[in-house]
């Protein structure tokens, strides 16, 4: 395992073993005490959610470098088969050339046997010798026959020895050069191997680190739930705070309560009113209206206000703002594409934006913002404080 990567492991133990392991919440004394908490929630959570982030794009790293990693895995392998293959075929060559000396050396046996078997009646059977074939010429002119015939049987003999012994030294030498380029192809393979082995710990070492920045984002997720459902609580003491008294600390009043969606030049309508309805066969009670709008279309505050919550919230609301405006009246805007771009405890004047139109948390089939009204805890139908825009498109 290199430094390197001991370096990473070491920081990531580091990271991990500095986060609590769970967050429970001191009970509010006031609503401004529970907005503070639900602030510190939020910011705890957001650098859980910076942590999570980083695991992710670190993790996407080392999958990249083990996407390399394994294709060079696959090539080393490809030629490591192709050098047993050559190899075996090697291997082969050897064993086949080993015969051949064999049977080059029976030859030469089985030609000389011939040989003296051919002989046998006049020049060489059991002890005579090429001197008995000579000495037992009967005339001068038999011994220059015999002579004629000694010499032509010895250059036979001579020829046919140097032809196999030349064949068998051949193939020697032809062994040799073979078993030579085997031990070369040994040695290239194993080379290859060696290299295959230091990626293949590399490889492990990095699968390694996949797995605790998987462990870690496991962690990560626990602890932001736990948040989140931190603020859920906080937020619903905030509403039942409210409900219980009555009004807000602060009463906010401009007039007419405005229609929380841009204008834009694309469609714009209510797609579900406040009521009873059924929804992939489903029958609930829907506490808003929907107005369908394009993704990213700007959200408004309706009136003005204190934001009482702003970010994930579980249970089909997906990013959401809720606003304090004072009196009992507390809106809600859900569904929004991303994180708002207000903050707990911000103020906001009619008109400005809170968010963008997405489609996060519900079983919705298009994009639309959730529009809720709620009067001192109670949900009140929101057409019942909005007036509907002429320019809506249906």
């Amino acid at each position: 395992m290199t430094k390197k990567i001991l370096t990473l492991l070491l920081m990531i133990a580091l990271i991990v073993t500095s986060l609590p392991m769970t967050f429970t919440a001191a009970p509010a004394t006031s609503v401004e005490d529970a907005k503070d908490k639900i602030q510190q929630s939020q910011d705890r959570r957001e650098e859980l959610e910076k942590l999570l982030e980083e695991s992710k794009k670190q993790e996407e790293s080392y999958m990249e470098q083990k996407e390399i990693l394994e294709q060079q895995l696959g090539e080393l392998n490809s030629e490591i088969n192709a050098y047993d293959d050559l190899i075996s075929e090697l291997d082969a060559q050897i064993v086949s050339m080993e015969k051949s000396i064999a049977d080059a050396e029976i030859s030469y046996q089985e030609n000389i046997d011939k040989f003296k078997a051919q002989a046998r009646a006049s020049y060489e059977q059991g002890t005579i010798s090429y001197l008995d074939v000579l000495f037992g010429a009967q005339s001068f002119s038999d011994f220059l026959l015999r002579l004629d015939y000694v010499k032509q049987v010895a250059l036979y003999e001579k020829e046919l020895l140097n032809t196999i012994t030349q064949s068998i030294e051949t193939i020697k030498n032809n062994k040799a050069e073979v078993e030579a380029k085997r031990t070369e192809q040994i040695t290239a393979r194993d080379t290859v191997a060696e290299r295959k082995e230091a990626v293949d710990d590399k490889n492990d070492d990095l699968q390694s680190l996949v797995n605790k920045m998987n462990s870690n984002q496991a962690y990560y997720d626990k602890l932001i739930k736990q948040e989140q459902e931190n603020e859920e609580k906080l937020n619903q003491w905030i509403e039942e705070e409210l409900s219980g008294r009555g009004e807000s600390d602060v009463v906010y009043d401009d007039g007419d309560w405005l229609w929380p969606v841009e204008r834009g030049n694309s469609y714009h309508y209510v797609s579900s009113g406040y009521g009873w309805r059924t929804l992939r066969g489903k029958r609930s009670f829907h506490y808003a209206i929907d107005i369908a709008v394009p993704r990213n279309t700007k959200v408004l505050a309706s009136k003005s206000g204190e934001v009482i919550y702003a970010g994930w919230r579980s249970g089909g609301y997906g990013w959401l703002v809720q606003i304090d405006h004072g009196g009992g009246y507390v809106t809600y805007y859900l569904h929004l594409n991303s994180k708002p771009p207000v903050t707990v405890g911000q103020r906001v004047k009619q008109g400005d934006v809170i968010g963008y139109v997405g489609m996060t948390g519900g079983t919705s089939t298009g994009y639309h913002l959730d529009i809720r009204f709620y009067v001192n805890g109670s949900a009140k139908n929101p057409l019942n404080y909005l007036k509907k825009p002429s320019w809506l498109t249906r």
